[in-house]
């Protein structure tokens, strides 16, 4: 787990990496909650930390599982009462920049009235405001915006994926403009569109009210 931009500094054509998190030194079982950027200051969570909780989420909504060699983050089940469950981590001052990430939708059974999504979000400023690349419900990935709390879908694409498949996820953003990209085996779908908000700066992360299992993420800075 690295959050180190100097890993890019051995080779100028390569990006400068803002975050890097392969998962390998979160401990198993549930994320605590936190409200707050508190859990940044534990190195074994990376920065990442739920940023609002529900009373529905009595067990909890994300835990570290161990498969194979590796280790996932997955949704302790759907989310069925409330559409904004959210793990995050970065920087504010984050401004222009790409976020790749592994996304494997498990289930869309039991999710909340108008969601059915599982996904990356950037430009995060707090739970009712980020851009987000989902994949959804209804066989199609989108790039959605959250401003005041409502949802907004700027464009959206039809994608062929399975339940179980991992899918890469790529969602950049430069000034107004956010460019996602669903790469599954049969080849990468892209959308792309205008964002409305004028904020440019915030965090990354994930979002699900369904289950779902996210592996590792990079966060690249871009020229």
């Amino acid at each position: 787990m690295t959050q180190d931009p100097a890993l890019s500094a051995k080779d100028p054509q390569q990006p400068q990496v803002l975050y890097h998190n392969d998962l390998s030194g979160l401990p198993l079982g549930s994320f605590p909650f936190s409200p707050s950027e508190s859990a940044a200051a534990s190195p074994q969570y990376g920065g990442l930390y739920i940023p609002v909780t529900h009373p529905s989420w009595t067990s909890g909504c994300f835990k570290v599982i161990q498969r194979g060699l590796g280790k996932y983050i997955e949704t302790i089940g759907p989310s069925p009462e409330f559409d904004n469950r959210l793990l995050v981590a970065g920087d504010d001052a984050w401004q222009n920049y790409r976020l790749r990430a592994v996304v494997t939708p498990l289930s869309f059974d039991d999710c909340s009235p108008g969601g059915g999504r599982c996904g990356v979000l950037v430009r995060y400023a707090d739970p009712g405001n980020y851009v987000a690349l989902v994949l959804e419900h209804d066989g199609q990935v989108k790039l959605i915006e959250r401003a005041n709390h409502v949802f907004t879908t700027l464009d959206a694409k039809p994608l062929e994926f399975c339940l179980g498949q991992s899918l890469t996820l790529t969602l950049v953003v430069s000034g107004n403009q956010a460019r996602g990209t669903a790469g599954p085996y049969s080849g990468a779908t892209h959308v792309s569109a205008v964002t409305k908000s004028t904020r440019e700066r915030g965090k990354v992360g994930f979002v699900a009210d369904i289950a779902a299992r996210f592996g590792p993420f990079t966060v690249e800075a871009l020229d």
